[in-house]
């Protein structure tokens, strides 16, 4: 009964290559998302934890000002997500990330959310609910 979205992303025709502009960038989209309930994005590399190498297999580098692929997402109520993606060909060195379908030098942003439930069936998904009342709530986990 619940259902997800994930939109298609909206990419831009470049991408800043200094890293204070990159955090810049990130920034403007936490000042637009933060109005809507979400929570300012975090680099993914310190959303999860991750080993330098896996990092820099993931990203280009484990120093977020020399990766290639700058990824960052927040969350926000109700299981809504919004990702901002850079791809920044200039610091993928040796190709590897192009080789993995990185495309064009962009910044992509993408939205989705979780768990959500139509109107038209909520009285019917709390009905199947009361069967579990006075169980204790199990954590919640990320997708």
């Amino acid at each position: 009964m619940l259902v997800g979205i994930n939109l298609s992303g909206a990419s831009s025709d470049d991408v800043p290559q200094d890293w204070g502009d990159k955090q810049r960038a990130i920034a403007i989209v936490a000042e637009v998302i933060e109005k809507y309930g979400l929570e300012a994005p975090i680099l993914e590399q310190y959303r999860s934890p991750m080993t330098d190498a896996e990092i820099a297999e993931g990203y280009g580098s484990a120093i977020p000002a020399q990766q290639a692929s700058v990824n960052a997402t927040s969350m926000g109520p109700n299981g809504q997500w919004f990702n901002v993606m850079m791809f920044d060909s200039s610091k993928d060195v040796d190709g590897r990330l192009a080789e993995r379908g990185f495309g064009a030098d962009n910044i992509t942003l993408y939205y989705g959310a979780n768990a959500l439930l139509p109107e038209a069936d909520r009285a019917e998904f709390v009905q199947r609910l009361k069967s579990f009342e006075g169980f204790a709530l199990p954590e919640p986990i990320e997708d």
